[in-house]
């Protein structure tokens, strides 16, 4: 279901407990995330955390970790996806985590439209994600890609608290 290959070259699988060790290479190299979201740097508990956090009312049958590889098959990235997340046919991008190699390349446009198509064709109808509020980058690119802002509240993440936005993209042909 999730063997996807995008046209520069790399490919979206699962991510299995066979990957923790280039999830915690991953994390490292991707230390700005770790400070911005949790104050500190990656620690072993977060890379449990991305294997076995999930969102209240959830089950791992909901929940989709997916590893991005490059052509040589280093992890280049990750998304977490979680099925019908709140309500039927809202697919949440949990997490979506670039090495500071891959980033400004078009990756991330390129990932987002492969999952957007794959999803729609599992039921997905909206995309949701939760973008700290301080997260310049990243409220650009979700911007980018047709995101649009329909809350903004208080969270804990990692133990620290954020301002972030809720921000939601109805699937249609013109979004992938």
């Amino acid at each position: 279901m999730w063997d996807l290959h995008l046209e520069n070259g790399y490919d979206i699988r699962v991510l299995g407990q066979d990957h923790r060790e280039a999830v915690a290479r991953l994390s490292e190299s991707c230390r700005d995330y770790f400070l911005l979201h949790f104050g500190r740097p990656p620690i072993p508990s977060d890379i449990d955390g991305i294997y076995e956090d999930l969102p209240p009312g959830k089950g791992y049958e909901d929940k989709f970790l997916l590893g991005v590889f490059a052509e040589e098959g280093r992890l280049a990235g990750l998304v977490e996806l979680i099925r019908d997340y709140k309500e039927a046919g809202s697919w949440a991008l949990g997490m979506m985590l670039l090495g500071p190699a891959e980033r400004g390349r078009g990756l991330g446009r390129a990932i987002h439209s492969t999952l957007a198509k794959k999803t729609r064709t599992l039921g997905a109808d909206r995309l949701r994600i939760v973008v700290a509020h301080d997260n310049l980058k990243g409220q650009a690119f979700w911007k980018a890609m047709g995101y649009e802002k329909t809350e903004h509240k208080c969270m804990m993440i990692g133990g620290k608290n954020h301002e972030v936005d809720i921000m939601r993209l109805p699937l249609t042909v013109e979004s992938e």
